[in-house]
């Protein structure tokens, strides 16, 4: 599986031609590995039907053209990616450009990451719905991803949180900070979250199931996107994984996702990691 990541990202997604979509004259979309992602989705009860029209593509492919794209509900979790964002309506789904990269890198884990769902339902991994490249006269490929939302539909946000369990720069400067759905950082978190002794212990062991399963693809740089919202929980659904509904805690309910999967320890990444450790110890 390693060797496929690497070989994804060196020769690029092959898309299968019949899944190619000619949207108007000289635009087309391209659909990825759609029987795996539909294999995905249906482990969350999202048939194809459901999914096309939560998707609305067509509404979504207009936006990419005329540049409505925004960051859901105000928050850029893309740090200096340069990537956008677009809810889908009803806030189900999001759609976040990506570079080539890490549409190669998805493409790469993509047949590992779907037996990772389907040993582990209640994975905190964001559930990747579909990949998709957007083809324009004279202008490079968009490639976009549709995914889960972390966010709770239709329900208030008072805080977001982007942790990382890093202390180096991680504090969101407060001239940049909007609104409640601005991602804050660890520094940011100044109180703990108490949870049920069980419930902790049920969550930490996915997360550390989940961390093992990007390490073995040198997947590196994600973060535990933590919402707290108000009010009570939604009546549990049993086709969704567990924490993605929402836990009780001593704050209120929170709402949390593992994010940003898609980045690969590569050679620059090691070359980073080297200067910062030699100027950080000396």
């Amino acid at each position: 599986y390693q060797r496929r990541v690497h070989g994804a990202i060196r020769d690029g997604p092959k898309p299968t031609k019949q899944h190619r979509i000619h949207v108007a004259h000289g635009i087309f979309v391209e659909e990825y590995e759609p029987q795996l992602f539909a294999r995905i989705r249906s482990l969350y009860g999202c048939d194809n039907p459901t999914y096309l029209t939560q998707l609305g593509l067509a509404h979504l492919i207009h936006s990419l053209l005329f540049g409505a794209l925004v960051t859901p509900r105000g928050m850029d979790s893309s740090g200096q990616s340069g990537s956008y964002f677009f809810q889908t309506p009803g806030d189900l789904l999001i759609l976040k450009t990506l570079p080539k990269a890490e549409a190669c890198t998805l493409m790469g884990i993509l047949p590992a990451y779907h037996k990772h769902l389907a040993k582990h339902r209640h994975s905190l991994l964001v559930l990747y719905y579909g990949l998709y490249k957007l083809e324009l006269p004279r202008q490079k490929p968009i490639f976009f991803v549709v995914m889960s939302n972390v966010f709770p539909p239709g329900k208030p946000v008072r805080k977001v949180y982007d942790l990382k369990g890093s202390t180096h720069g991680r504090s969101t400067p407060r001239a940049k900070r909007k609104g409640p759905t601005t991602a804050l950082k660890d520094l940011d978190l100044h109180h703990r979250i108490h949870l049920p002794s069980e419930v902790r212990d049920d969550l930490l062991d996915q997360i550390a199931i989940d961390t093992k399963f990007l390490r073995s693809f040198d997947l590196m740089d994600y973060s535990l996107l933590l919402c707290l919202g108000e009010g009570q929980l939604s009546p549990a659904d049993p086709s969704l994984p567990r924490f993605a509904q929402g836990l009780m805690s001593s704050v209120g309910p929170c709402y949390m996702g593992i994010i940003d999967i898609l980045t690969t320890f590569d050679w620059k990444r090691s070359l980073e990691s080297s200067v910062k450790q030699a100027l950080y110890t000396n």
